[in-house]
């Protein structure tokens, strides 16, 4: 992936310059695994604002163009925080969707700071949001590492146990497994970094093929 390519879509996240009149938009896609991107903007998270991890953005509308991945991705923000208020418009739209399709598995990217330790972090709650299918983290590490990613932690540093973020509330209210991933500033910032990234989670489709 380009560098000046990846920056340009960050741009539009940054600035919300998206055509689209709703606040997230859905996009289509052939696969199982779903991605999701409700940091793609800023949020306002108890009265306090909270920086835009317009990568996520990025991947999942890269994903969705070039790899047919279904994902929803954040546009606009409104004063609110979709993985972490009692109420969200995003996820019960989300819930919705996923309800009325084929949908095996949710992806909630997030970005980490880059003095964590880890490349990506997977946050299940505890087996309890992957409905303790640990088969699912198994394949998705060995997937990490063909992609060679090395440094992978899960339930570590992030754990997914607030009801009303996305992958506890899809989880519970989908009864699919959802998994919040965090992707590491350091990795992904530069092209050869995002490149590895995007790959890997490419590559995820294959998670359930033999299931």
């Amino acid at each position: 992936m380009e560098l000046n390519v990846i920056k340009a879509i960050s741009d539009k996240f940054t600035k919300e310059e998206f055509l689209e009149g709703d606040p997230h938009i859905f996009l289509k896609g052939d696969h199982e695994v779903m991605f999701s991107a409700a940091h793609a903007v800023s949020q306002i998270r108890n009265g306090r604002y909270k920086k835009s991890e317009t990568y996520t953005g990025v991947l999942a509308k890269l994903l969705n163009s070039y790899a047919r991945y279904p994902a929803i991705v954040k546009t606009r923000n409104l004063f609110d925080d979709a993985n972490y208020d009692p109420e969200s418009f995003y996820r019960q739209e989300l819930i919705d969707f996923i309800k009325v399709s084929k949908i095996q598995c949710l992806i909630d990217l997030h970005i980490m700071k880059p003095s964590n330790h880890y490349d990506i972090e997977m946050a299940t709650g505890n087996g309890a949001n992957i409905q303790g299918q640990w088969w699912i983290i198994n394949e998705i590490n060995g997937t990490a590492r063909e992609n060679g990613i090395e440094k992978i932690a899960t339930d570590e540093n992030f754990f997914a146990l607030n009801p009303n973020c996305i992958a506890a509330d899809i989880s519970k209210k989908c009864g699919i497994p959802a998994i919040q991933m965090e992707i590491n500033w350091k990795v992904i910032s530069d092209e050869k970094g995002f490149t590895k990234i995007y790959s890997f989670l490419k590559g995820l489709n294959t998670v359930f093929d033999s299931y």
